[in-house]
């Protein structure tokens, strides 16, 4: 089982917004019954966290009860410290043999399965998208990456631009030293762009850094990386 779209909710005291995706929920499943026609599961999607204006505590909880076999029976939810204004919806989900399947076949079917892969792993998958989107790209040795895990090339106009990539995959949003360790290493090797791409999210300074440096460091959360692997080209 998984979900797909957008949780948004609005903090019951304060009434600040909040939007979650489906990797930002922890999810639990449990058999709850027996049927005639086999066993009957809950699946839970769970999410609780304090409210950064006023403190308050927010959970919430989304069930789809399985039964049969790869069919919803019926959904519930409980929420406390908030309203719900949007839900996802939940969407029965597939086994297919893992040989069958790439990486990227596998992170588009299950979003939250990114955080099992290895940081390599997770290097090649982005060396990957942006393959598929015209570019040169390839995994430094990590004896010798020299501060970059990517290096790529793209040609436009005429001009070959070149970019360093940093991928950071963690559950942690990315912060601002990473930011400045990257227009770091290309000011020294006078490198025209620098991408970082998380399984995650960045900082509201990391994000203003990056505005500031004027389109020299690029930041591609998770969200938009799964935009990517889903468009054909640029």
């Amino acid at each position: 089982m998984r979900l797909t779209g957008e949780l948004q909710i609005k903090c019951s005291r304060c009434n600040q917004d909040y939007t979650f995706d489906s990797y930002d929920f922890e999810y639990e499943s449990s058999v709850c019954g027996e049927g005639n026609m086999g066993t009957r599961v809950q699946h839970s999607f769970l999410v609780n966290f304090e409210c950064d204006r006023c403190r308050q505590m927010i959970d919430v909880e989304l069930i789809c009860y399985e039964y049969p076999d790869n069919s919803i029976d019926y959904t519930d939810e409980k929420h406390t410290g908030c309203s719900i204004l949007e839900y996802p919806e939940f969407e029965i989900e597939f086994d297919f043999p893992e040989e069958f399947l790439s990486i990227y076949d596998q992170i588009l079917m299950d979003p939250a399965s990114v955080h099992n892969l290895s940081g390599w792993d997770f290097e090649e998958l982005v060396a990957e998208v942006y393959r598929r989107h015209g570019f040169s790209a390839s995994v430094t040795q990590k004896t010798r990456d020299g501060g970059k895990d990517i290096f790529a090339t793209c040609a436009q106009g005429g001009i070959t631009y070149t970019s360093y990539f940093q991928c950071k995959q963690q559950n942690a949003p990315v912060g601002v030293s990473v930011v400045r360790e990257l227009y770091g290493v290309l000011e020294r090797d006078g490198i025209d762009k620098g991408i970082i791409v998380t399984s995650s999210r960045f900082t509201r300074d990391a994000i203003h850094e990056a505005d500031r440096l004027n389109g020299r460091i690029v930041l591609i959360d998770f969200e938009r990386l799964r935009e990517l692997m889903q468009q054909r080209g640029f």
